[in-house]
């Protein structure tokens, strides 16, 4: 009993940092998300309640509702990419040998770049005019394409920035789950006559399914939250085609400082996020995965 008394005493104050940092962060914004707040109004004074106006508004905006169709859009084409090539990746890299390390920690590199360095260096290697991506294309007779000039090529764009830097993080998971695997299933399955193929769909993906579902759910929702790299990258253009409702929230929020409309856009999104989140739990609960 004592013993018990005293792990309670070390985790009041861990609870106690979590309900300021989360809970009453949530609550206020909650609270705002019913008001007119203006992001310049300090007096409370002025601040009026307008019921749920700011959630009918939202029901309405047309602008909304293409920001959440371009971050669902971003975000599902994004960890797809990300799981194809971090399982990809984490295949070849997956036995011990020569050099292998110093491979594995080059392709780490791009997880540890700051997100604007990287939204402006791919920003300068997709420009027509600068030597880059372009002029790769240009070596095997593919024209000049300006990349942020349009809606289809800007959104690809994001996509093979945003994978190329969180690849790894994947890489990195998959591998890890893959080093875990027993090596006695693979010498059984050899032994039998099992060829590398035989081997991967069989044995590999079904044991790695439980460690592929939690990286799919964790990346896709860390992607539904996507701003520095569109912020650098393309400001939500080319007009309002590549605008994430993150993004969306910002220019509400800090653009037309309404406040209280940007609460209400929070307020929807993270409901978005954790309806998204647990419909992945649900199917992994249903299909096994999670027992």
């Amino acid at each position: 009993m004592k013993m018990r008394n005293i792990e309670k005493v070390f985790l009041f104050p861990t609870a106690i940092l979590l309900i300021i940092l989360i809970v009453l962060p949530f609550f206020f914004v909650f609270g705002t998300s019913f008001t007119d707040r203006n992001t310049f109004d300090f007096d409370r004074n002025s601040i009026d309640f307008v019921g749920n106006d700011n959630y009918s508004s939202i029901m309405t905006d047309s602008r909304f509702w293409n920001s959440m169709r371009v971050t669902l859009t971003i975000s599902l084409l994004t960890v797809c990419s990300q799981m194809f090539l971090g399982l990809f990746f984490a295949l070849l890299l997956w036995k011990e040998g020569k050099g292998i390390d110093f491979v594995r920690g080059i392709v780490l590199l791009p997880m540890v770049l700051p997100p604007v360095v990287v939204g402006l260096m791919w920003r300068m290697f997709l420009q027509p005019t600068l030597p880059g991506l372009n002029y790769i294309f240009g070596l095997v007779g593919i024209s000049t394409i300006d990349w942020l000039g349009s809606s289809i090529t800007a959104t690809i764009a994001i996509i093979m920035t945003v994978s190329w830097q969180w690849m790894p993080f994947v890489f990195l998971l998959l591998l890890a789950g893959l080093q875990s695997l027993p090596t006695s299933c693979f010498e059984s399955a050899k032994i039998d006559g099992a060829n590398k193929t035989q081997m991967f769909f069989r044995i590999t993906l079904p044991l790695m399914k439980r460690i592929m579902v939690f990286v799919l759910i964790y990346r896709f929702v860390e992607t539904l939250k996507i701003f520095p790299i569109i912020h650098t990258m393309t400001g939500g253009g080319p007009g309002i085609s590549t605008e994430p409702v993150s993004y969306y929230i910002w220019m509400q929020a800090f653009n037309s400082y309404r406040t209280g409309y940007a609460s209400a856009l929070v307020i929807i999104t993270l409901f978005v996020i954790i309806f998204a989140a647990g419909g992945f739990i649900l199917y992994g609960k249903k299909s096994g995965v999670f027992k």
